[in-house]
Order: structure tokens, then sequence, then C-alpha cells
């Protein structure tokens, strides 16, 4: 009989665990039938399942999303269905029941459709901070059994994660929906690419702008819409990035669906993994056609300026060779006559003070283009000093300023330009001179600090305000002269000296105390720490003596600059010939075989450039010195000169000084 019981019992205990395993089976299985409902589906057969499962008499399940976006509840009871009037009223009696009990603690509680009492136990569910509860409630005194609770759990536990996995994948879609509303209305064309370099996205603003059929794109197919010149540059900058998973950023021409091309600025970046591992390139094409326009017209509008400044002082210097011509030859021919020579001074400091202006609109210009060319080598700055203060000498002579230079008794080289640090200081001298009233005093000093070389140019002259000393280097920027602007320049002399100064790896600074307080202005540069050899002095102890004249050709169309040239040259002792015709100038040169050929570049026919070409490659004439002498001053000048075959450029009006040193460097040699 107790062998009878034990199996019966044993029996009973095997049916209630296939009971259990059917219906742990039956539950997990839903996760697989919840896949297609949305969270309100799988919350509502959740509450159906276990109704029926665990045989109950409610039911009640709330669940809340995370984001706040979600807040379902559902509800099944035998008396009443799913009302709003009857979620209420469950709602608000089971409050104190999940506030005052803890999860899977049962306890009775009054039925809230009846007289009756219920058993009633709780689950809550969620995963982070998910909020989620089931409620469930039965008339069996014996509920909840074991297989209760456990079903319950399960049920839960399943529900959280098939609602999780929808939260992620809506925030997903939502996240890619941004992105691409985003991507597709952005004013960049945005692109990816895999880690081979394969285009894996595109936006369809591509496709608009370029009009290539969507998807055409992909792959290597985007490339099919890049300029013809600019393809290979373009694949290769793609490749490079890839190989070296670097950033990159090109501009290029790509086709627009207009059949123009139009310029883009193509931009990428490499996407990389946890590990550092190329993923691939992320980046966007952006159209630049309008700033490229844009640029090329500023390019063109200042090529334009350019040539118009180059013209404008070329014209201006043509009538200011004959009037320096003139003073010079009135010096040369009146020495004795004080009126004469005081009238022969007024207009060569004229002259010189118009070739100034002309030189510094010339030099503004190269500066605001970066054009301006240094040609360095080991310079004495005693003598750049020595020749600036020659250049200023008349002017401070003029103003009755003194003028004391203080310099370094050691020789002191710097690598520079000569001729450029020459009008660095002669510059600033000029600015201390004009700013300063007349009978100032004006000091030059000299030091060395540490690798650099310093130097200061003091006056006692007007000073500056504050605001003026921090603009002082501005372009156009004056201080405040007499109305006649007797002195006045135009306001770019220190523009082009900081220009000048940082050419050298140097820097220039301005100070004064104030109005009336006088004006510092410093220099620093850096010297040379293995200084050359000093010039040969012997060289220049060479007897100036003649040991005869030498035969001069001077070629120009304008008359009045050609005749007064000659007859300066005359006065200095030399055989002058004039020609104002290039054809005939080439005669000329063939048949009297002169020494120094003076050309002018505008010529009419022919002009000097080709003089030159032509006078080079005759055999009898390819050693004669050919000198140009135009109004045409900038560096691509010189250069056209030197390549034409010029031996020197010089520019009008001429500096005779410099000239006639020229031809005494040619006689010495003759």
């Amino acid at each position: 009989m107790q062998a009878n019981n034990n199996i019966s019992e044993q029996d009973s205990e095997v049916k209630r665990l296939r009971l259990i395993s059917r219906d742990l089976i039956a539950i997990s299985t839903l996760p697989a039938i919840w896949g297609s409902l949305k969270s309100e589906g799988v919350i509502k057969s959740l509450c159906n399942v276990l109704f029926n499962t665990l045989d109950l008499d409610l039911i009640y399940i709330r669940w809340s999303s995370k984001d706040g976006e979600n807040e379902i509840e559902t509800l099944r009871t035998l008396r009443d269905g799913e009302s709003t009037d009857a979620l209420d009223k469950v709602r608000t009696a089971l409050a104190p029941f999940l506030q005052n009990n803890e999860a899977n603690q049962a306890a009775d509680f009054p039925d809230p459709f009846g007289e009756e009492s219920l058993r009633l136990n709780f689950v809550r569910f969620g995963i982070a901070l998910d909020n989620g509860v089931i409620v469930a409630g039965s008339k069996n005194a014996a509920f909840p059994t074991e297989r209760d609770r456990l079903l319950m759990g399960v049920g839960a536990n399943q529900a959280a994660v098939v609602l999780l996995r929808q939260q992620t994948e809506n925030a997903l879609h939502k996240s890619e929906k941004r992105f691409n509303d985003f991507a597709q209305t952005a004013p960049a064309i945005l692109w990816a690419t895999e880690s081979n370099g394969i285009c894996s996205f595109l936006t369809s603003g591509w496709y608009e702008f370029t009009g290539q059929p969507k998807n055409n794109g992909l792959g290597f197919g985007w490339l099919d819409a890049v300029h013809d010149e600019d393809r290979e540059a373009v694949r290769l900058v793609f490749a490079d990035a890839h190989v070296k998973s670097k950033e990159f950023t090109c501009e290029h021409r790509i086709l627009h669906s207009d059949g123009t091309y139009h310029w883009v600025i193509n931009t990428g970046r490499p996407n990389l993994s946890s590990s550092n591992q190329l993923l691939g390139m992320v980046g966007n094409v952006l159209d630049i056609t309008h700033r490229k326009l844009l640029e090329e017209k500023i390019k063109l509008e200042s090529d334009r300026k350019d040539e118009f400044l180059a013209m404008l002082a070329h014209e201006l210097r043509n009538p200011l060779a004959p009037i320096a011509s003139s003073a010079e030859l009135l010096r040369l021919l009146r020495p004795d006559d004080e009126q004469v020579l005081k009238t022969s001074g007024i207009i060569g400091r004229q002259v010189s003070h118009m070739s100034n202006l002309i030189n510094d609109l010339l030099d503004v210009s190269r500066v605001t283009r970066g054009s301006i060319d240094l040609e360095r080598k080991p310079v004495e700055i005693n003598k750049v000093i020595a020749d600036a203060v020659e250049q200023v000498n008349p002017f401070m002579l003029l103003k009755k300023h003194e003028l004391i230079v203080n310099v370094p008794a050691a020789p002191s080289q710097v690598l520079g330009d000569n001729k450029r640090l020459v009008q660095i200081l002669s510059n600033l001298l000029n600015n201390a001179a004009k700013y300063t009233p007349n009978g100032g005093r004006i000091v030059l000093n000299t030091m060395r600090q540490d690798t650099d070389l310093l130097i200061e140019i003091t006056d006692n002259g007007m000073g500056m305000s504050p605001s003026l000393v921090s603009q002082a280097f501005d372009l156009f920027v004056q201080a405040e002269l007499s109305s006649d602007r007797s002195s006045g320049g135009l306001g770019i002399g220190l523009t082009v000296v900081k220009s000048l100064v940082e050419l050298h790896g140097g820097k220039v600074w301005a100070e004064s105390d104030g109005i009336d307080l006088g004006s510092k202005f410093s220099v620093s540069i850096p010297l040379l720490i293995e200084p050359s050899e000093k010039p040969d002095q012997d060289a220049l102890s060479i007897s100036q003596e003649l040991s005869q004249p030498l035969k001069v050709l001077v070629v120009d169309d304008n008359v009045d600059a050609a005749e007064v040239l000659a007859m300066v040259l005359e006065a200095e002792g030399h055989l002058v010939l004039i020609e104002h015709n290039s054809i005939k100038a080439l005669e000329l040169a063939y048949r009297e075989l002169p020494d120094v050929c003076l050309l002018d570049i505008g010529l009419p026919e022919i002009d000097g450039y080709e003089i030159a070409r032509r006078l080079r490659i005759n055999p009898e004439t390819k050693d004669i010195k050919l000198i140009a002498t135009t109004g045409y001053g900038g560096e691509d000048d010189k250069k056209a000169a030197l390549a034409a075959g010029f031996d020197l450029h010089l520019v009008k009006p001429l500096d005779f000084r410099v000239l006639a040193e020229i031809l005494k460097d040619l006689k010495i040699n003759h």
C-alpha cells in the first residue's frame, strides 16, 4: 500500500514537472511570435498567455520605456473587459498594494470588481531604466504556486528582451532616419567608403549635382564625374589616404548636371575601429565654384592693377629721365654758377622724391602679393648704414637735423639683400626726419643682442599716440601733417619696411611716450654667425684714370631723354651715339661696335629685348656691355632683361652715381 502511494506521488510529480516544462517551452517560444508585433501587441499577448496558462481571475500589466515615449497598460479579468474605467479602477486599487509589498510576495487583496478576496502576486520586469510590472490575481487559495511564480518570471523576462530589442531597433531606425534626413538636406554631399576604398554611400545630392544615374557613383563610379585632368591626381589622393589612414583635402573639378565643370573641395577622414583598424573613410564634397570664380576675378583685378601700376611707373619715369639728366648736366656744365647749382639740386631732389614715391608704390604692390625676392649674401652692416645715411643726408641737411650714428666697432654681418637693407634704414631715417621739426636730433644706435643685431633709430620729434603706435606699420596709416603736406608720403613706407624686415627673418617695432615726446623704431635681424672674408680693398683702389673714352650707344624713342642723357655722358668724357629707331639702332651697333649700349625696352617695331638677343648672337657684337634703361622696374622685368642678354637693368630716372660707377669699371677693364 505504501509502495503504491509512493508510485502515485512520483507519477503526480512527473506530471507536474511535465506540465511546467510544457508551459515553459510554450512561453519560451513567444519571442518568435512577438517578433512581428509592436510593443503594445507584445504586452497584450503576454497578458493573454499568462491569464489562460495560470487560470487567473485578474491580470494587470504596465510597461513604460526609458525614453518616456511609450507607456502601455493592459488588463484582463473574468468580470469586466479592458475599458478605460476598469483600468482606472484597477490602477487606483493596486497603487497601495504595489507600494507596500515586495515583488513575488503574495498577499490577500479585495477584488476590485466583487465582494470576494483575491490572492495577488506581482513581478517587476525591465532592462536598464525600463519600468514594467505584472500583477496577477486568483481566487485559488494556493496561488501563487512555484509554477505560477516561475512562469510569471520567465514571461516577464522574455517580454523585457523583446521590448528592449524593439527599442534598440526603433532607436537605430530613428537615428538612421535623422542622419539620412540631415545628409540629404545638407549643403555638402556626404560620402563613405570601405577599407578597400570602394564607395559604399553617397547622398542623393551627388546624383542631383552630377546627373549620374542613382547608385552609379558607388564603387569607383564617382571618378567618372571627375574632370579628365584631375582624375588621376584625385584617385592617388584617395588611395594614399586609405593606405595611410590619414585625413585629406583636395580641390578638383567635377562634371555638373548642366554640362559644365564645377570646382569642389573634397575632404575625408578615416573611420577607425576601437583597435585603430581602418573601417573606411567618411567625408564630404562642397561646391566652391563661386569662391574659385571670385579668386580668379580678384587675381585678374590684381594682375590688371599691377599692370596698371607698372605702366603708370613707366609713364611717370619716362618724363623724369630727361629732367634728371638735365639737372645733372647743369651741375656738370656750370659748376661755378651758384644759382645753377642750386636749381640743379632742387630739380635733382624733387626727381629723387618722385622716384622714391614710385618705387614705394610698386613695392607695396609686391608686398601685398608676397612677391618680393631677396638676393641674399653676406652684407657688412656698417656699409648698409653708410649707404642709408648717404641717401637721406640731403633731406637731413634740408631740415637742419643733427644726425648721430653709432656703429659697432667690430665687423657685423647679416645674410641679406644689401639694397633692401639700405631701403629699410633709409625709410626709417626719412620717417624720423619727416616727423621731427626742423633742427631736431636723430640718433641711430646699433648693438648686439645674443645672435641678433639691434638697430634703434630715435628722434625727438612729433611722437605718437598709443593708437598710432599699434597701427604704425599698417598700410596707408600716417600721422597728421601740416596742411601743405610738404613732407608727406603715401603712408606705405613703414608697411614695406615691416615686410622687408620679416623677409630677412627679423622683426621691427615702434615705441613712443606720447605726442611731442619723440619716437623710437627698432629693427632686430639675425647676425651671420661666421662672417665672410672682407672684400679685397686693393680691388677698390685701382686707378680711376681713363686710358681712353668709352663709345656709348644710347637707344631711346623719347628724343628728349636720349639727347639729354647723351649730353651728360659727353660731359663725363664719353663718345656718344644716339638712335631713336630700333632697326636703325641695330644697324648702327653692327657698324660702330660700341663698348656700351644703353637700350630702352619699350621701343616701337622691335623692343629692347629683341635688340639685345640679336646683338648677343652676332659674333662681332656679342661682347658689347648691354644695359637696359627702362621705366619698368619689377622683378619680372629684371629677370626678362637678364634672360634676353642684358648685363644690367637700370630703372629710369637713372641714378647717375650708379651709372658713373658702372662706366668707370668698364674703363678700367677696357
